[in-house]
This record gives C-alpha cells, sequence and structure tokens, in this order.
C-alpha cells in the first residue's frame, strides 16, 4: 500500500526502489548473501534474479526475519506495520547446528514487544551452548544483533553476545549484558558452534506478558 516499499518505475536495475531481501535458511554455514531479493513494479513483486514474477502466496517463515532495504534513490522514510493475532502461548524455534563448523539461523522473536536477552529462555530451553570461558578461543553459540536506527545497507552486527555460563555478556569488553534489549519485530542471527553432529535443538520462547 505504499507505507512500507516504495515501488520500482520498471524491472530495469537502474529503475529499482525498494528490495526485500529473505535470508538463506536452507544451506550449510555461515555468512550467506540473501537467498532471494524481491521488489515491486507495475503493483507486481518480482525476483530479483531473473526478473520474474513472485508468486502472491510465496510463504515467509514466521520464525525468521526479512530485510527491507531502500537504495539512496528513496529519500523518504517508510513505516511497515503488520496485523495479526498476538500470539500468547509458548513458541518452539529449531536451531541448527553442524558436526564441524559453525551455523547461522536467521531468527526473530515474534512477539509484540521488547525483550531482554535473559527473558528469551534461549539457556533454559537448552538450544543455547554456553561457552567454556570469556576468550575468543573457548566461544560457542553467539548472538548477532543489529541497530536498525542507524540507516546503513550491508551492515555488519552491532552487538554480539555470547554466554558464560553464568550470565549474559557482550563480546567487546566482555562485559555483563544479561539487561540488553531485543527490539520487538528486530531480525537476529544465532550462529550455532559445530557439535560434532549435525542436529537441531528447540528453543521454547516464552511470553513475557
Amino acid at each position: 500500500n505504499g507505507h512500507a516499499i516504495v515501488a520500482s518505475s520498471s524491472t530495469s536495475l537502474r529503475n529499482r526502489r525498494t528490495r526485500l531481501y529473505i535470508p538463506n535458511n536452507v544451506d550449510d554455514g555461515i555468512n550467506f548473501s540473501a537467498k532471494e531479493i524481491f521488489y515491486i513494479a507495475n503493483n507486481q513483486w518480482y525476483n530479483a534474479q531473473g526478473n520474474e514474477p513472485v508468486a502472491q502466496d510465496y510463504v515467509l517463515s514466521p520464525d525468521s526475519f526479512f530485510t527491507v532495504s531502500h537504495p539512496n534513490t528513496v529519500a523518504q522514510a517508510t513505516e511497515f506495520r503488520s496485523s495479526g493475532e498476538v500470539v500468547i502461548d509458548s513458541i518452539s524455534i529449531p536451531l541448527h547446528s553442524l558436526a564441524g563448523g559453525a551455523q547461522d539461523n536467521h531468527l526473530t522473536v515474534p512477539r509484540p514487544v521488547d525483550i531482554r536477552v535473559d527473558q528469551l529462555n534461549l539457556i533454559e530451553s537448552g538450544a543455547f551452548e554456553p561457552s567454556d570461558g570469556t576468550s575468543l578461543r573457548n566461544r560457542k553459540d553467539v548472538i548477532f544483533l543489529y541497530d536498525n536506527d542507524v540507516a546503513r545497507i550491508n551492515r555488519s552486527a552491532d552487538t554480539i553476545l555470547y554466554h558464560d555460563g553464568t550470565t549474559w555478556r557482550n563480546a567487546v569488553g566482555n562485559v555483563e549484558a544479561s539487561d540488553f534489549v531485543v527490539p520487538a519485530s528486530s531480525g537476529f542471527i544465532i550462529r550455532k558452534a559445530g557439535s560434532g553432529l549435525a542436529s537441531t535443538s528447540f528453543w521454547t520462547n516464552l511470553p513475557t506478558y
């Protein structure tokens, strides 16, 4: 409806405006490029790879995020509003790990409120592997978080958190970070360390309301 997405004037690359980046939740490994890039032109969604029309019933994963990207040709700020029912039950979210290397899981918490990292229930559910200490070589699972209040593209993580077995810590300075706030609707990456055996653990998130 024009509130969040600025339509492209045509399908040519130079006329592209807002893009929707869908993360790669399929392949093994880390630091992926987007799996798919969508844009709107002529009231139709298109896939940027080949400029092919996208089926209107394309499904977005409920526990993953997407990135709305405005190029410098979009001067005005936009606002994305979603509607639906508030989930009042617990939510089970799968986290995948590999046998011999790290695995990125692109996630969001489908809750309408800000949540402190120590309220996520990651440790308590057994889905997040605590580190053996604060040194980098003892690091296991980590969370990459992004500050959406700062406008930039192709951003690196603004904050990296891990758990030392006792408390949450910020990788910068290893300071205690249990009260770090994960904003409502924000996306983040949980990087699972290699576990010796490819597996899927289930993170049970509980409502804070």
